[in-house]
């Protein structure tokens, strides 16, 4: 492997800013958000299997976003899989949320909005694979983003740890070998993603894209406190019937969808210290919520808290904060 960012190598308030340049180039247009207001330190190795690109990173708490905005910068189709080597990591795409610590792994793809936080010190073990490789394996991939693959499942935990055993090995001498352990790599990461899929209720590909369609436009407009169903319906190009009809499979509907995610919004919000000079209201005005008695009241519904439980200790003032 080889190294090729360490933000020891720069002086704290070009950190970030050379990170961008590296990252970007490495993995996808994005941006950061730090979850301490702390100097940025991370670092990045990188190696390749054939064409697999395979990086090991390193790095304090912080979030890593991918918003339509970066999309449009750049065109390549990729999916990245991303290994919990050590500490912990959250991650979220296509109206999906999931979670996991060490040989826990997940699916994102690089033509959608998506993030991934990293809760403390945390290592990724992350392969970058053109699209089409893996949808030759799985078939359409929208339906496998940002589920956990538990590494304490059989195949999860069998692909999980070939994983992490790949960056001390590499870089191979270009020539079959390392052909052949790029398509077993991907072999077994498809054979995971594909028991997943087995244990979860099946879509067909078109309801999928549906269901992602819809998701994506809830998304697109939580931040409008007059959304409704009838109009992320129409945005995703499918009827309110069968926009409900596509929730209920998920144990939900449209209404408690965009709830939910408000709700979800609103707490990661109030759980980060860069945030932490806003009031509860203004972050609750910002994802769509008309009231904040109202707010409060759904929220504790949902987390059996106060929104002011969830603020860090030194934003607990009292009053709106």
């Amino acid at each position: 492997m080889r190294t090729i960012f360490s933000a020891l190598d720069f002086h704290p308030r070009d950190r970030l800013s050379s990170w961008y340049d590296v990252a970007n180039r490495t993995y996808a247009v994005h941006h950061c958000n730090l979850k301490h207001a702390v100097a940025f330190n991370a670092s990045l190795s990188v190696a390749g299997l054939g064409d697999v690109g395979v990086s090991v990173l390193e790095s304090d708490a912080i979030e890593f976003t991918r918003t339509p905005g970066d999309i449009a910068k750049d065109i390549e189709h990729n999916v990245f899989i991303c290994l919990v080597a050590s500490g912990r990591a959250s991650w979220g795409q296509d109206g999906r949320e999931g979670a996991g610590g060490p040989g826990d792994f997940t699916l994102l793809e690089s033509q959608r909005p998506y993030a991934i936080r990293l809760h403390e010190p945390t290592k990724l073990i992350i392969l970058r694979v053109p699209h089409r490789l893996l949808e030759q394996r799985v078939g359409p991939t929208i339906g496998l983003t940002a589920i956990p693959i538990s590494g304490q499942s059989n195949i999860g935990g069998l692909a999980g740890g070939f994983l992490a055993l790949l960056p001390d090995r590499l870089p191979l001498a270009a020539g079959p070998e390392e052909a052949r352990i790029a398509e077993l790599t991907l072999d077994l990461v498809a054979m995971a993603l594909l028991a997943e899929r087995e244990c979860r209720p099946k879509f067909s590909a078109a309801r999928e894209v549906a269901l992602v369609s819809l998701q994506s436009a809830i998304e697109a407009n939580l931040g409008d406190p007059d959304l409704t169903a009838d109009r992320v319906a129409k945005q995703a190009g499918i009827s309110v019937r069968y926009a409900s009809s596509l929730l209920s499979e998920q144990g939900s509907s449209v209404g408690r969808y965009i709830l939910q995610r408000r709700l979800e919004r609103c707490r990661k919000l109030l759980e980060d210290p860069a945030h932490a000079h806003r009031t509860i209201t203004d972050i609750a005005l910002s994802w769509g919520f008309s009231d904040s008695s109202h707010f409060g009241r759904r929220f504790k519904e949902a987390y059996g808290q106060s929104p002011s439980d969830c603020r860090p200790p030194q934003s607990r003032s009292g009053g709106d904060h």
